[in-house]
């Protein structure tokens, strides 16, 4: 009520925008996620574990809502009641819904490939510290400052700073 008015930045974002499950390039496909857990020690306080529970059972559609396109389900029996948890879902259609369902059965962490060293970890969370990616997002699809290929050219260049850096270490 007291929020104000929101200005859209891109009329009819669903429209003219989709999701891409992977990316493709001269090494293969990949595709970026990240799970977020909730981790009891053992001992705790019986309280904790309670919040826990109610997260993985009749609140879980209700933390999935705080952000719907933030937080997606790894619960399968939670899908169809997640495409339906929010009225911005409604400009999508099911095919693009499942899609973004069902990517946590193909994403790989970054950080977490075995075959990285350590200055190639440290750059990872480089990239991530320093919203690289989101800014070339908006660089792209808000600001229109970039095309996508300008923005891979950024990165790659970004990139291969921050790891020439942190070798040098």
């Amino acid at each position: 009520e007291a929020g104000g008015n929101v200005d859209i930045a891109v009329e009819n974002l669903a429209g003219n925008t989709g999701f891409a499950s992977e990316m493709v390039g001269p090494n293969g496909s990949a595709s970026y996620g990240q799970l977020v857990t909730l981790g009891i020690m053992q001992g705790a306080d019986p309280i904790a574990q309670d919040v826990v529970k109610f997260y993985l059972t009749e609140g879980y559609q209700d933390i999935l809502a705080l952000a719907p396109f933030g937080k997606v389900p790894v619960l399968q029996s939670a899908v169809d009641g997640w495409k339906t948890s929010s009225p911005y879902f409604e400009n999508y259609s099911a095919e693009t819904l499942d899609q973004i369902a069902n990517g946590y059965e193909t994403m790989q962490r970054w950080l977490f490939r075995p075959d990285y060293d350590a200055a190639q970890r440290a750059v990872v969370g480089d990239i991530e510290g320093r919203l690289l990616i989101p800014t070339v997002i908006s660089n792209i699809a808000l600001e229109g400052t970039m095309t996508p290929e300008t923005a891979a050219q950024f990165l790659q260049e970004q990139v291969e700073q921050l790891y020439a850096d942190r070798q040098s270490e």
